[in-house]
């Protein structure tokens, strides 16, 4: 669902999102026992059942910002994806989908200075996420970490 207000040379939007993906894959343990009790700890790709995603995203887009050269785009989102349902590992229901950030953030410029050029910057915002369905790999700054950068 979106709600755009135009205004003078662009618009606001606040976007509002949800839904559920059936059968992702993704890398997952699994626990067997054999006839003689012994466990083996598998290691394969599975479906997870269920992820479900909402979230909430607010861009500005403006040309000839306060009437200058410069034009403006600018967003923000939150996103809450979770495992509502996995039957190979019912432990992780609840927790949050790897590799899919909360915060996003974005920023461009662009500035017209001469009649065919433009220069532009962009600076960006992500913060961390998981990388493993069980939440565990807290630690940030290490292999295998999907830390938040700018």
């Amino acid at each position: 669902m979106s709600f755009i207000k135009n205004i003078d040379r662009g618009e606001i939007r606040i976007n509002v999102f949800y839904e559920e993906v059936q059968d992702p894959l993704f890398k997952q343990s699994v626990t067997l026992v054999d006839d003689s009790g012994t466990q083996l700890q598998l290691n394969e790709f599975l479906n997870v059942d269920q992820v479900d995603t909402k979230g909430i995203e607010f861009s500005y887009n403006q040309q000839a910002f306060m009437l200058s050269d410069l034009d403006v785009r600018y967003n923000i989102s939150y996103t809450d994806a979770t495992i509502a349902k996995n039957t190979g590992a019912e432990d992780t229901v609840g927790n949050y989908f790897p590799r899919i950030p909360q915060w996003q953030n974005n920023l461009m410029l662009i500035h017209h200075t001469l009649h065919n050029l433009n220069l532009s910057t962009n600076i960006r915002y992500i913060s961390d996420s998981y990388n493993s369905l069980d939440n565990s790999d807290k630690e940030d700054n290490v292999f295998g970490a999907i830390d938040a950068y700018t």
